[in-house]
């Protein structure tokens, strides 16, 4: 921590700070709840960018918070299918948060 100027609380620091605490499937979860809220759909790919954590990560903390153990979120799961070009069809996974 670092020492505080008066009527200031000292600011955490390091490992200490806020942003160490906040896990993973804490970002995860933030991110499909307020994409729950504005009835969005989001790709692993999207959730990723939004979060900075890898698909493959992200993956598991959606399967971790289907978990009683970890709140037994109602996640939903489709498929998008789209095309970026003429000869390719992607087909990505998208979840949402139910509401």
């Amino acid at each position: 921590m670092v020492g505080a100027q008066a009527g200031q609380l000292p600011q955490p620091q390091g490992r200490e700070a806020p942003e160490f605490r906040i896990t993973q499937r804490d970002r995860v979860l933030d991110c499909l709840l307020l994409s729950g809220a504005e009835q969005r759909w989001l790709t692993l790919a999207e959730i990723s960018e939004a979060t900075g954590d890898p698909p493959a990560s992200i993956s598991a903390q959606i399967r971790h918070l289907r978990k009683r153990q970890f709140g037994a979120y109602r996640i939903e799961k489709r498929f998008r299918r789209g095309g970026r070009d003429a000869d390719t069809r992607l087909v990505e996974i998208e979840y949402r948060l139910r509401t």
